[in-house]
């Protein structure tokens, strides 16, 4: 059994790492709203993918939902049973998860620009990612979605 002065010790340590934690998280979300005002300004394209719609959240959770349940690989990847809370159908990790596959193809320039179907006179960004670690030897598994003014409208996952 532990001695007290030493249960109490470990105690102010983690409060002390807890409010290190909680002081960190603050400067990052800080620093995700300045960069979406960047982002969201007149010299940004509408290009980047900072918001995600309730209709695009939705079918893009529910898709992998459906992959997960028809792929083992898939389910690993989406689901971490020793962390739940790591999971990328959490929807958090969601966010960040689409959000880093919508730079991976800007980056590999895997998007087009096209006239925007409800806005007249504006413009949308349709990406198409290949999802290699859930591919296999007969199928290639895309992640498409379309960005306008910086949200995320739709996405969905085909097989080619």
């Amino acid at each position: 059994m532990q001695n007290i002065d030493e249960v109490y010790y470990d105690f102010t340590k983690d409060t002390s790492e807890l409010c290190e934690v909680r002081s960190r998280a603050g400067e990052l979300e800080r620093s995700i709203e300045n960069k979406k005002i960047i982002l969201k300004s007149i010299e940004g394209d509408g290009s980047h993918g900072v918001e995600i719609s309730a209709h695009a959240f939705r079918q893009i959770s529910d898709r992998l939902e459906a992959l997960g349940n028809e792929n083992e690989v898939i389910l690993k990847d989406l689901v971490n049973p020793e962390n739940l809370s790591a999971s990328k159908l959490m929807p958090s990790n969601l966010r960040s998860f689409v959000f880093t596959l919508i730079a991976s193809a800007k980056k590999k320039g895997s998007f087009s620009k096209e006239p925007s179907k409800n806005t007249n006179g504006g413009f949308e960004w349709r990406y198409n990612i290949e999802i290699k670690g859930w591919s296999n030897e007969r199928n290639t598994l895309r992640f498409t979605c379309i960005v306008e003014n910086n949200n995320v409208k739709t996405g969905y996952f085909t097989w080619d």
